[in-house]
């Protein structure tokens, strides 16, 4: 299973997305880089993580799961090429590290300067594309995704994780100077630290605890294979009906199902499971209890905010009155803001890259969400009514945080917020703050955080998961 993972963080032009959790046996790791070092490809990045997680491949059949992938990356290459030309770069392609594991398998694509490698019986090897005289490819040689507009070649390399210590990416730079000082074992994490401190760069490190570990299993230890097997069955039920009533038809059919059999999950009353199965369930119905609220930053704002903060992958929207003000999440700058001369009711994100602005006076009018240019505008028949805007209990669901065994919710008061399990109402953690509360976002599931407004502040509060199981079932 995965013990630890590793990583560098987000910079312009380079892009991390993991969904790993210690002591599982599958996730997903995503790494993107430019030659270029700017802004304007956070919108390219939000682009392709959207269609990743739209794939979702962890639910594909095992079997299906490498053409599976080859098909995505060529459509994606496809895509990304229309998208790159429009842009005012040097080098109109991206270094992309795709890495999958489910069970036993590890699954990776590589694009561009990144190589991949692994550590196993305390020896370095080589994997994926070759390592020698890579300083001296072309553009062409190093096939960039997004570079070239054709069906391109990709091929998803897999390796066994059974006597794997350390499976690991880096640029071609750092991967020669690993190679030429020889280095092997635990002093993989010691070579990456001493390096990030004279120049960061971007890798991803995952380091593999294989010790097989004999303990009860619950009823639903095996989500993931159990979801697997229903979605198959599923997809050889609606093959019949695809062929009737084409495509969409059996695309939407399929996705109801998906969505009821989540809901199902998400709904089981665990106390009348426990009392109906000769089951201990004491293990399944212990939360993260060691679990601390944060302040991970906090920022000064010069105007009230009005309505509760919205967001995407890399903005923060506020209103104030009749004004829109966002921010970028990561270094907090400005990066545009509009006045609408009206009072503004209800802001709202839409596909498409817009949002959806409601005014007193009954406009509607959309923005592009980059930049805040106008789309278009339309008045409403219908008197709008002003927002809710009470403190409302916000729930963070196992979907959206995996690191998770059950639902958390996040109750907010005057001047606190309390974390309960949703189970039994138990407070696991509460933070305090010197100013009324003024209102809080849902849960940013990217950055693990949600945004409170706190008079002229904004805070990014988040929890801290120190041990998820403190205690064995006897």
């Amino acid at each position: 299973m995965i013990n630890q993972i590793y990583h560098s963080t987000q910079s312009d032009g380079n892009f991390i997305y993991k969904d790993f959790f210690q002591n599982e046996n599958s996730g997903v790791f995503l790494m993107i880089n430019s030659f270029d070092e700017t802004k304007h490809l956070m919108s390219t990045f939000d682009f392709i993580l959207a269609s990743l997680l739209k794939h979702n491949f962890e639910d594909i059949n095992q079997n299906e799961l490498v053409s599976s992938i080859k098909d995505f990356f060529i459509e994606l290459n496809w895509q990304l090429c229309a998208r790159m030309r429009t842009l005012p770069l040097e080098e109109k392609g991206l270094s992309l590290f795709f890495l999958l594991v489910r069970r036993d398998t590890v699954y990776f694509v590589q694009f561009g300067r990144f190589l991949a490698g692994c550590i196993s019986d305390g020896s370095l090897n080589e994997l994926g594309i070759k390592w020698d005289n890579f300083h001296i490819k072309t553009l062409d040689e190093l096939k960039l995704i997004g570079y070239r507009e054709d069906d391109i070649s990709v091929k998803v390399e897999t390796i066994d994780k059974g006597n794997l210590k350390y499976f690991f990416s880096l640029p071609f730079n750092i991967a020669a100077e690993l190679k030429k000082e020889q280095v092997s074992g635990y002093g993989i994490i010691d070579f990456l630290k001493k390096k990030q401190a004279v120049k960061a760069f971007p890798y991803v490190l995952l380091e593999f605890n294989n010790k097989k570990k004999y303990k009860k299993r619950g009823i639903f230890s095996g989500k993931r294979y159990l979801i697997s097997a229903i979605v198959i069955s599923a997809l050889l039920i609606f093959s019949v009906y695809y062929v009737f009533f084409g495509e969409n038809k059996f695309e939407d059919q399929l996705n109801i199902q998906n969505i009821k059999f989540r809901e199902t999950l998400k709904n089981i009353d665990m106390e009348k499971l426990q009392e109906n199965l000769p089951l201990d369930f004491g293990l399944l119905l212990v939360p993260s209890k060691n679990i601390q609220l944060n302040v991970d930053w906090e920022s000064e704002l010069t105007f009230k905010v009005t309505l509760p903060p919205l967001f995407d992958m890399n903005k923060i929207f506020l209103v104030s009155n009749k004004k829109i003000v966002v921010y970028d999440k990561k270094d907090k700058k400005l990066i545009w803001q509009k006045d609408l001369n009206q009072k503004i009711l209800a802001l709202n994100l839409l596909d498409g890259n817009q949002i959806i602005v409601i005014c007193e006076d009954s406009t509607i009018i959309t923005l592009k969400k980059d930049n805040g240019e106008f789309v278009w505008e339309r008045m409403t028949e219908n008197k709008i009514k002003p927002l809710n805007t009470q403190l409302l209990p916000v729930q963070v669901s196992i979907e959206k945080d995996r690191r998770l065994s059950n639902s958390l919710l996040l109750f907010p008061s005057e001047k606190s917020i309390k974390l309960l399990n949703n189970l039994n109402g138990e407070v696991l953690s509460e933070i305090n703050f010197d100013e009324k509360i003024d209102f809080v976002s849902e849960y940013d599931i990217v950055n693990k955080n949600f945004y409170v407004v706190s008079n002229r502040q904004i805070k990014a509060v988040s929890f801290e998961i120190i041990n998820r199981i403190l205690e064995k079932s006897e």
